[in-house]
Parts: structure tokens; sequence; C-alpha cells
């Protein structure tokens, strides 16, 4: 399809002390491979402390009076979901596409995601993430193994991603926006669900790539996993999720179960007999990491990349902190927010600071 021909498209950027990578991406947006006409850039700054929005400014500056449309608004600090809402508000095009102020686009990003809404008549779609910082090993492993991607095939619907993802902006104005709970993370997994309930059809885009970081250290990648496994517990609550409290809490219980290896290893160092425990862990864990079709075309791309024997300990390995790490957080996720409930799109009065754009009549 012409690109000129495609609908209109608002590529919307959150910002919240991303300097470090900020210009990068906005670079990486107004040289898309389509005409400087049928897109725009809106940047929504959540309040940042450091240079993210001395950056902007300077962005715009540079390209007063050129294409694609670039604007800028900074809001008092209201969480990701938030500013998300505010950047949808603002927004002229048919289509709504989002990427992270940490992350790089390739040249023909925008271009890929219209075309796949339009080609397949779908409502919302994400594309494909590559790792930027590659030159990390602990990354690049994480990279193929938690955040492994089957783009081919069914319409796998957990790529539907934040930094990568585009919106019909008539699907967003049925749904509302998105849930304002979600603060840092979580909102899109949230906004798929009301998309589901809401008729949306979905359509994956592999040609649609995002260059985006992963964890470079255990410690980072720790503490962003238990933070996504306890909002397990505040998504539940969004209409048609069809997980109840007492679905988690058993999922939470096998979690826990198939986590436990190497606990029942250490007893049975003192009681031989407790080897018994291990025969109905193995089955399920041999299915649970290979039999299921998403993860076994993850675990052969593992294998693929490390070797037979290397690809399967470390898959083998991921997958038990995995584990440990989802019966915890949503045993955890489901105390937390017993007694919260989910904020409708629109609800937080959201103040804005500033606004500039090199916008053309």
């Amino acid at each position: 399809m012409d690109t000129d021909k495609l609908p209109r498209c608002s590529v919307v950027i959150c910002v919240y002390n991303e300097a470090r990578l900020l210009r990068d991406a906005l670079n990486s947006l107004v040289n898309q491979a389509c005409s400087d006409n049928t897109y725009e850039i809106i940047v929504v700054d959540d309040e940042s402390t450091d240079a993210s929005p001395e950056i902007c400014r300077d962005v715009i500056r540079e390209r007063e009076g050129r294409l694609p449309d670039l604007g800028y608004v900074r809001i008092a600090h209201a969480g990701l979901a938030c500013a998300r809402n505010v950047g949808i508000h603002r927004a002229r095009g048919h289509i709504i596409a989002f990427m992270d102020a940490d992350a790089t686009a390739a040249p023909n990003w925008v271009s890929s995601l219209c075309q796949t809404l339009e080609n397949n008549r779908a409502d919302y779609t994400g594309g494909r993430i590559e790792l930027l910082n590659g030159t990390s090993r602990f990354a690049s492993l994480l990279h193929h193994t938690r955040h492994a991607q089957i783009l081919d095939g069914p319409p796998y619907r957990n790529h539907f991603i934040g930094c990568n993802m585009a919106i019909r902006h008539s699907l967003v104005e049925r749904i509302g926006g998105f849930a304002e709970n979600f603060d840092a993370r979580g909102d899109e997994v949230a906004f798929q669900l009301a998309a589901g309930q809401a008729g949306g059809c979905y359509a994956p885009s592999s040609d649609a790539v995002v260059y985006h970081e992963r964890p470079s250290s255990p410690a980072e990648w720790l503490l962003t996993e238990w933070r996504e496994k306890m909002l397990l517990g505040l998504i539940r609550k969004v209409d048609g999720f069809p997980l109840s409290h007492a679905t988690l809490v058993r999922h939470a219980c096998k979690q826990a179960f198939l986590a436990s290896p190497p606990l029942v290893i250490a007893v049975a160092c003192w009681c031989v007999y407790a080897l018994w425990l291990l025969v109905p862990w193995l089955p399920l864990f041999l299915y649970e990491v290979f039999g299921r079709q998403p993860r076994a075309a993850a675990h052969r791309s593992v294998r693929g990349r490390y070797g037979n024997v290397a690809g399967l300990l470390l898959w083998a390995g991921y997958k038990l902190l995995d584990y440990g790490l989802s019966a915890m957080g949503l045993f955890w996720g489901l105390f937390r927010y017993s007694g919260v409930s989910i904020v409708a799109p629109g609800t937080t009065t959201v103040t804005t600071f500033q606004e500039t754009s090199t916008r053309h009549t």
C-alpha cells in the first residue's frame, strides 16, 4: 500500500526522566520513511526532573517550521496511563501509535503499524521489539527467554506491548482510554482486556520494529518482574478478565509448586525417600516449559542461539525463577490490591504546566 494513502497517525511518546536516550528516540521518529504530513508526534512529559524538558524544547526549536508536526506538553506527575490519555486527547490522527522514550523506532515503524491495521481491518496491533543494549550478555539472555516474541502463525495477543503498539482512534473512543491506576506498567494489558470486551480486532505487526533496552543486571530484572507479577492482582479487576480471586490463588499455588524442586532436592539429600515428591512435579514442569506452542517456540529459539545443552539449562533455570516470582508476586498483589478498584480513564485531574508545538494549521 502507498504510504501516502495510509490514514493519518499520531505518535504518542510519554517521558519521565528519560534524558539519556530521549534525543535518539525523537530523532528516530522525525525521520520515518513516510510522508511527513501523514503523521504527527506528541510528547507528554510527566513532570520529569532531569534534562528531558530541555531536550524536547531543543528538538522543537530545531524543527520549527518543518514536518512532521511535533508537540510537547508538560503535566503534573500523574503516571504513565494518565500521560497516555493526555496524548490521546491531543491526537488528531485516525491511528494512535505509542513508543517509549527509552527506545528507537525503525525507519518504517509508523507505516508498518498503519499498514497492518489497514490490511487486516484490525483495531489494534503490536510490533516486534529488538534489543537495544545488545552488548549486555544478561540483557541478551532475557531478550531470548523472557521477552522472546513469536509473531508468525496465530496472532498471539500477548504481544501487545506498550513500547510498540498502535490503536485506532475509534476503538480508543469506545473504551475511553487507559485505566489510570497503572502509573508505570500494566496499562496496555488492562486496555487489551477492555478492547476484547468492546469487540476490538487484533493483528500482529512483525515488520514494525522498535529497539528497546532490557534489564542489564539480575537485580534490575527481579525488581521489574516483581512489580509486573503484582499487577495481576489489580488487572484481574478489569471487566472481562476471566481470572477470579480463587483462580489466581490456585495459579499462584501451582507456580509455587513448579518452583519447589530445589527445596525438594535439598530435602532429598537428608532423606532419600523424599525423592518421590519429584514424581508429580517433573511431567508438569516439562509440559509448562516445552508443551505450549509459544513457549516451545521460544525454547527452540534459545537452544538455537546457545546450543542444545546450554539452551536447555538456561531456559529451565529461567522458568524456575519465573515460577517463584510469579507465585510470590501473585500472592502479594492479591493482598495489596484487595481493596483497590480500577480508576476509569478521565477520572484523574491532570494539570498542564506547559504546551508548545511546531504544529501547522
